[in-house]
């Protein structure tokens, strides 16, 4: 109905244990009742069961908590006090069981029922944990915390030592019936219970002083979807409903709780109730806000808590299921699993930053000027930075997933590429074997071909805006796995937007390989295209595996990060390694040999490409203005065979004497 968005009910009763499953159709009773009705709850239990999203989308109606009852009768008889600890509570029950058996061998007096079944478990083993704190204002202790693991032996100490598996995992009704008969030393159950044979204490601890006591009753809240008009009504009702009064004359008429703390100080009241036993009541909510559905959460809590109790595995193996259940696992320096792969990693990275940005220390040193000299400063360092932007990605990859981390993460990937390879391909055009007003043009305004490319990718990263990565949760428990959050695109349009990223690279990437199969042969940069071609291909690997990694559903957040990283990791290494680091090694080997090739790449660079008596002729079918398919590839041919920039030298032959002559060309620079 909720889910609806209908207004056909204006109040809503709920078990205040549903929070999250009401909340989200619940309006906020900060914004319709006075700010002073709410803040006589706020100091109690109510803020965390009746919250969601710091909103307050119900009040208590009545407010229940678990008791020890004590059989005092029988305490009295053999002089023993009401036990403030668990192992007091053992230690008391085993010894009047013991003295009862020898009064009486067929004695069915029992010690303790504990609730451990299917519907009361969960109470059960949480207030018992949260009983486990070191100090009384600790927070409920860690589930892989010592604590927590001597909780769970200490309850399976009682059922071994003062109860039974039949007993723990009894019903309400044995309760009930213990209850009425008498015959059991301590019982555990709700306070809404009144016997005459047992008087209600709060529950043990794991030391003196320190208890829990789980909490359960009902909300009351208004429909969201109702009309203001009776939103206004229904809040005049809750308010009522709720007031100091009315609640003050529940609690004396009817023996129900309230979440109002303050009436526990009302001389009245504590006439008919112990207030000095509530106000003792170290008060525990359960679980609600770990996981949507609390149902679920709490039978997987119970289950495997149970295997434990009545079965072979060990207390802190279960503990480690349920964190698991509930935690998203990521790669951090703070998580014990992976900090020395997160430090590895970043190690790394940072490693390589460094020495490509130190490396740019190479274009300001005399003896290596001449290597460098196929692109500008200006533009090496742009090219770097690229580098740099795809390997800053690896960072986003660590701690909390974040729709920003997501985002920025593809773009840092996208933009990088394209300053890293976008100067490589103005020089490329530039190296165009045919002199035209394109090449001249592209030569003449390299930062305005540059900005071209640039702001095609601003305008694709805009686009991506509207409709952004978004963050799924994996959920792996049932599958054996652990959980954790990938980015992913949800939405048609972002889906659009990322085709088109994609296909833009490839057009990229499809131009490069046609300049460099058309500039293959060019003595004058003869290392620079056959490293490039070496790079573009390892770059178009990179690039298809980044996107596989993004299509497939990898259930392994440990396996996904490792991809990306070696992605990020391979494409940058490449690239720098085969377009810029190989240019030191050329200084240390075969130095003389390449003196004469990097003049001819300096004199090249410093001059103009308007001389059009050198440019190369073409045969008059070439200069027809046919658009076929033959005449196209013929004419791409032809530019492959220039061994020259200039076009004066002779074209590559398909003989074999000629491709020998070649090589000796290409072996003399």
């Amino acid at each position: 109905m909720l889910k609806k968005k209908e207004g056909k009910y204006d109040v809503i009763f709920y078990d205040n244990v549903y929070p999250i499953r009401f909340g989200p159709y619940l309006v906020d009773l900060r914004t319709v009742l006075p700010k002073e009705h709410i803040d006589m709850y706020s100091s109690g239990i109510a803020s965390e069961t009746c919250t969601y999203n710091d909103k307050w989308v119900g009040l208590p109606v009545e407010v229940d908590f678990n008791v020890l009852y004590v059989n005092e009768e029988i305490l009295k008889e053999y002089n023993q006090e009401v036990p403030t600890t668990w192992n007091e509570l053992i230690d008391t029950a085993e010894y009047i069981l013991k003295e009862d058996r020898k009064k009486n061998p067929n004695s069915d007096l029992s010690a303790y029922n504990g609730l451990f079944d299917i519907s009361s478990g969960m109470c059960s083993i949480y207030e018992i944990m949260y009983s486990f704190r070191n100090q009384k204002n600790d927070p409920f202790p860690d589930l892989l915390s010592e604590n927590a693991i001597k909780a769970l032996e200490k309850i399976k100490e009682i059922k071994e030592r003062i109860s039974s598996d039949e007993e723990f995992q009894s019903v309400i009704p044995y309760t009930i019936n213990k209850l009425m008969n008498g015959r059991s030393i301590f019982l555990k159950y709700w306070n809404n219970i009144y016997s005459m044979k047992y008087k209600q204490h709060y529950l043990p601890g794991g030391k003196s002083g320190i208890s829990g006591s789980c909490v359960g009753g009902s909300n009351i809240g208004i429909n969201l979807f109702s009309s203001e008009e009776k939103k206004k009504g229904a809040a005049l009702f809750i308010e009522y409903l709720t007031s100091k009064e009315t609640q003050k004359e529940l609690m004396t008429s009817s023996n129900i709780a309230t979440g109002i703390m303050e009436l526990y100080d009302d001389e009245e009241v504590c006439k008919i109730v112990d207030c000095e036993l509530v106000k003792n009541i170290q008060f525990i909510n359960r679980p609600t806000h770990v996981n949507k559905d609390y149902d679920e959460y709490s039978a997987f809590f119970r289950e495997r808590v149970f295997e434990y109790l009545y079965g072979n595995k060990t207390a802190s193996q279960v503990l480690h299921e349920i964190n698991d259940y509930s935690k998203i696992y990521k790669i951090s320096l703070d998580e014990d699993d992976n900090s020395s792969l997160a430090l590895l990693f970043i190690g790394i990275l940072s490693g390589l930053m460094m020495i490509f940005d130190l490396s740019l220390v190479l274009l300001y040193i005399k003896k290596f000027k001449k290597y460098y000299n196929f692109l500008s400063k200006d533009f090496w360092f742009i090219s770097i930075l690229g580098l740099c932007l795809i390997l800053g990605a690896g960072f986003l990859e660590y701690g909390d997933i974040s729709k920003f981390k997501c985002q920025f993460k593809w773009i840092m990937v996208t933009f990088g590429i394209t300053l890293n390879l976008i100067p490589i391909l103005h020089k490329l055009f530039v190296y165009f074997p045919e002199e035209n007003k394109y090449s001249t043009w592209i030569k003449n305004n390299r930062y305005i071909f540059l900005f071209i490319f640039i702001l095609i990718e601003l305008i694709l990263d805009g686009l991506s805006f509207i409709k952004p990565y978004e963050v799924n949760f994996v959920f792996n428990i049932n599958n054996g796995d652990v959980n954790f959050e990938i980015c992913s695109l949800n939405e048609t349009f972002g889906k659009f937007v990322h085709i088109l990223f994609i296909l833009y690279k490839v057009l990229i990437f499809l131009v490069f390989l046609l300049l460099i199969f058309i500039e293959w042969n060019i003595k004058e940069i003869h290392y620079e295209i056959r490293n490039l071609c070496g790079a573009i291909c390892l770059d178009i690997l990179d690039s298809v595996f980044l996107i596989i990694t993004e299509t497939l559903n990898i259930n392994n957040y440990i396996v996904s990060f490792l991809l990306n990283e070696i992605i990020y990791i391979t494409f940058s290494i490449s690239n720098y390694v085969l377009i810029y680091g190989y240019r030191l090694f050329l200084h240390f080997t075969k130095k003389n040999n390449y003196n004469d090739f990097f003049i001819k790449m300096k004199v090249y660079n410093d001059s103009s490409v308007s001389n059009k008596n050198s440019t190369m002729k073409l045969d008059d079918d070439s200069k027809s203005k046919r658009s076929s398919v033959n005449h196209l590839t013929k004419k791409i041919i032809e530019y492959h065979k220039k061994t020259n920039i200039n076009g004066t030298t002779q074209t590559i032959s398909t003989t074999d004497t000629s491709f020998v002559r070649s090589s000796r060309l290409e072996s003399s620079n």
